[in-house]
């Protein structure tokens, strides 16, 4: 299963997930007219109407609230494509639950697109990219590795299975989609997340070759 962060999973209690929301809408508020480096624990807590310790009680630091916000997005990716019952081989990456899938995501990142243009890029911390490229990994393996094990005949070896041994399929397709989007917040944004979308999906099914095919 996927490793969420440790504010994870969103809680039963209203009054919890309500300080919680009240905590990521003020950090979004911030970033309209501040940088995320410029912006401390105290700035987010004032803006929220909350003390500090509040904020101690729910999040580490500044990074850990961004992981949540981000790891709820990718939850809510997973219900729009709903679970994962047919073999990858019959896998359709236009069905309309995919299409809404990818769209959940995309449309975060552009809805906070200042966030995550300051932490993903060169400049950004380190630490919050690798933490995202993380949770992407672990998304992509659970998704797609219980597709592939749907798609092995019964009784076939693991020696003898088509299913990498590595993770090095799904973190190529994480650091392929961190990086697209990354591009899309700093140079392409006058394309519709609709199109970036589609180039993605289409390089991950077919590859080089296959993005030049009309």
């Amino acid at each position: 299963m996927r490793k969420k962060v440790e504010s994870d999973p969103v809680p039963a209690d209203p009054r919890t997930r309500r300080t919680r929301k009240l905590l990521q809408d003020a950090l979004v508020s911030l970033l309209k007219t501040r940088t995320f480096r410029s912006v401390s624990v105290g700035d987010i807590a004032a803006e929220a109407m909350v003390n500090r310790a509040t904020f101690y009680r729910h999040y580490r630091d500044k990074f850990q609230l961004v992981e949540a916000m981000f790891s709820e997005a990718l939850d809510s990716m997973l219900r729009a494509a709903g679970p994962a019952e047919r073999p990858l081989k019959e896998y359709a990456p236009r069905s309309p639950e995919m299409e809404r899938a990818w769209e959940v995501l995309f449309r975060h990142v552009a809805d906070n697109s200042r966030l995550y243009r300051a932490l993903l890029s060169p400049e950004g911390p380190q630490s919050f990219q690798r933490r995202i490229r993380e949770q992407l990994v672990a998304l992509i393996r659970e998704r797609v590795g219980q597709r592939v094990r749907l798609s092995q005949p019964i009784g076939r070896t693991r020696g003898s299975s088509r299913m990498p041994d590595s993770d090095i399929p799904f973190i190529f397709t994480a650091n392929l989609l961190v990086a697209n989007l990354l591009w899309w917040l700093e140079d392409g944004t006058g394309y519709r997340y609709e199109q970036v979308i589609d180039w993605t999906r289409r390089f991950l099914r077919k590859g080089f070759i296959g993005m030049f095919d009309e």
